[in-house]
């Protein structure tokens, strides 16, 4: 290779070499070098308005000058209490009373005048079990005995168990449907709460309790997806016809 064309070569690396360094200087000033804040050198908090790190906002080639060009975040309107609550929630009213009913120089024969606002707290309940049993009263009629020449002796009518020979009541499978299908909470998880408050049973004993629920339910799901369909078609047939 000739000398000339070994220069010509090495002039050509040396100038894509410069080219190459010039782009990493732009690209290390874009990343690395100050913005256009105007900071305060007497600020000494992050959060005190008085002394805050930005005291003029930073103004880039995208951003007009103008004020009126700004656009100003919407405040939303501060919720009131009465709308954090719902109106179906019971309202219990309290109003404190003295202890002794008397005023505190210790005079008695005070009368209430009136009352007067102070707060508002929203309670919680917790779970509470309880073990029911269940009795049927037996009764005798006097009268049906002397006309009917028997004892008459009668029992009242006894609501049947949800499910025969199971400890289940409506309230307590109610909250484990509820737990599991609406807050997405386990039957394992569960069953370690329902042990706290006092039953000993198994996560099979919840499932198989589930299951049977379902299977009672069934009609009344069907009766429900029956009618929902009905109407359903019902209001296509009557978006078709409005288009003719």
């Amino acid at each position: 290779m000739a000398e000339s064309e070994k220069d010509q070569i090495i002039r050509k690396l040396k100038a894509e070499n410069k080219g190459l360094q010039e782009q990493i200087a732009y690209l290390r000033r874009k990343l690395f070098d100050h913005k256009s804040e105007v900071l305060n050198p007497n600020q000494t908090s992050l959060f005190e308005k008085e002394n805050s790190v930005f005291n003029e906002p930073e103004q880039t080639g995208d951003q007009s000058s103008s004020a009126s060009n700004q656009v100003r975040p919407k405040k939303s309107k501060k919720k009131t209490r009465r709308e954090k609550v719902n109106s179906k929630v019971p309202v219990r009213v309290t109003i404190i009373k003295t202890a002794d009913g008397k005023c505190p120089a210790g005079h008695s024969g005070i009368k209430p005048i009136g009352t007067r606002y102070v707060r508002e707290e929203f309670h919680f309940i917790p779970a509470r079990a309880y073990l029911e049993k269940i009795y049927e009263q037996t009764y005798k009629c006097e009268q049906c005995a002397h006309d009917t020449a028997t004892s008459g002796l009668f029992k009242p009518l006894v609501p049947p168990a949800l499910f025969p020979h199971s400890l289940a009541s409506v309230s307590l499978v109610a909250e484990i449907i509820h737990d599991k299908f609406v807050l997405g909470v386990p039957l394992y998880r569960q069953l370690s709460e329902i042990r706290r408050l006092g039953y000993q049973t198994s996560e099979a004993t919840l499932a198989n309790w589930v299951n049977k629920s379902a299977q009672q339910l069934l009609p009344l799901y069907e009766e429900i997806h029956w009618h929902l369909c009905a109407a359903l078609i019902t209001c296509k047939v009557m978006k078709l016809q409005s288009k003719f």
